[in-house]
């Protein structure tokens, strides 16, 4: 699944930045708003091939093995 990085604004005006990974840039924006932020930035990251190794074998590892 892609991983797409965003930077949006909070109900306080102030900036998050952080990254999800989901289907697509549109479900990205619906999870940013869903967080209550407005996204003013959300691109996909470009992983090369060790980065997307090691992020599918965090993903499949329970959160004491971490």
């Amino acid at each position: 699944m892609p991983l797409f990085s965003y930077i949006a604004i909070d109900k306080d005006g102030k900036q998050k930045e952080g990254t999800l990974e989901v289907t697509s840039q549109n479900e990205a924006i619906s999870r940013i708003k869903e967080m209550g932020f407005y996204p003013t930035q959300v691109a996909e990251v470009k992983d090369t091939p060790e980065e997307a190794k090691k992020r599918k074998e965090k993903k499949g590892k329970k959160k004491g093995e971490i």
